[in-house]
């Protein structure tokens, strides 16, 4: 698992995320995930209505407060340089 991934289950179900990106194409959506999956992250692709259409957001989740969201973002920011989704990320709450 990578550092700052996050296990399923119970620390699955925290209350801040990092979006990592929104789009209209599910399969971008999808293969922007897919790394991030792979690398143990607790990834979601989930779908919203959002001015009559289809967004699909990419977030990293889990995390109990804001400060473990940010910690764990700083170090995919250090981890996926090259990637341009993962450095304009941003910290999410979902209550």
């Amino acid at each position: 698992m990578a550092a700052g991934a996050t296990a399923t289950g119970a620390a699955a179900n925290g209350d801040f995320a990092i979006q990592v990106v929104a789009s209209s194409d599910k399969a971008k959506a999808e293969s922007i995930a897919a790394p991030l999956k792979a690398d143990g992250y607790n990834v979601t692709v989930a779908s919203a209505a959002v001015s009559g259409k289809t967004v699909y957001r990419v977030s990293v989740g889990g995390f109990a407060d804001k400060a473990a969201a940010e910690a764990a973002q700083v170090k995919m920011k250090s981890r996926y340089k090259q990637n341009q989704n993962v450095q304009s990320s941003f910290v999410v709450s979902n209550k």
